[in-house]
Order: structure tokens, then sequence, then C-alpha cells
């Protein structure tokens, strides 16, 4: 089980690392998350539940950004189902 997470977490981060690839690709994205996904926001405490709900929450968020990135660059599996993703995060608020 412990290499198709880290197969399924390379696909999740697979076909977009900049802000319009990222939005362009979040409706594939949302089809790897459990239809009952769950996702709290640090940035309003709330916690938006269904593929639905998060994919609308990461694209408003997404969104506060002028420019956005990320780069999986590793991948580990460190056992018991969990996977580690490292990789670079860069963003340029609107404000």
């Amino acid at each position: 089980m412990s290499q198709e997470n880290v197969e399924l977490v390379r696909r999740f981060y697979e076909p977009a690392t900049s802000k319009a690839e990222l939005l362009t690709a979040m409706p594939r994205t949302m089809e790897f998350c459990h239809p009952e996904v769950e996702w709290t926001s640090r940035e309003d405490g709330l916690t938006y539940q269904g593929r639905e709900g998060v994919r609308e929450a990461l694209e408003r968020w997404l969104e506060s950004f002028a420019e956005y990135r990320f780069e999986a660059q590793r991948i580990v599996d460190c056992g018991g189902g969990d996977v580690l993703v490292v990789g670079p995060e860069v963003g340029r608020g609107r404000a």
C-alpha cells in the first residue's frame, strides 16, 4: 500500500506547478480526494467539506495570489499510510 500512496500523491501533484496550471487542473485534482474530504483553512478557520467545497475554497485561496507556484521535489513514504511531500511553495499576494 505504501508505494500505491506515493504514486497517488505523485499523480495528485503531477499536472501543475503554477497558479494557472493549478486552477486548470483543479477538477481533475479533486478526483484524487475522498468524496467526503475536509479541509480546514488556516486563514479563516473554517472547515470546507466534500470535493466541491474544498475545490471552491482552494480556488478562492489561489485567487488571492498574484503569483503562486509549488513544485513537489520529493515524495517520501513515511510508513503507516503517511506520505511526505517536500518542495518550495512561493507566492506573491494581490495586496
